[in-house]
């Protein structure tokens, strides 16, 4: 996972970037059953999100984020 976690660096500051990684974890958690790429899946969901919170000035952009966020932790959790 060493490219998401250069892109995730770098773009913590990005509304669109950040829900696009989100939305890409939850697309990719549909492809498997495995609990150990769930855990990392939700690892840097995790992650992305903590970022987002530090770095993103506007409320309501931090408000979106974990709106999508509390969408892919529910479907890492379903798809278990």
């Amino acid at each position: 996972m060493g490219n998401i976690d250069a892109i995730r660096q770098n773009s913590r500051s990005e509304k669109a970037v950040t829900m696009h990684l989100l939305e890409a974890i939850a697309i990719i958690a549909n492809f498997t059953q495995n609990p150990q790429y769930h855990a990392v899946l939700r690892h840097h969901a995790d992650m992305i999100e903590r970022g987002s919170l530090e770095t993103l000035p506007e409320l309501q952009d931090r408000k979106d984020v974990q709106e999508v966020y509390n969408q892919v932790i529910q479907d890492l959790t379903k798809n278990l």
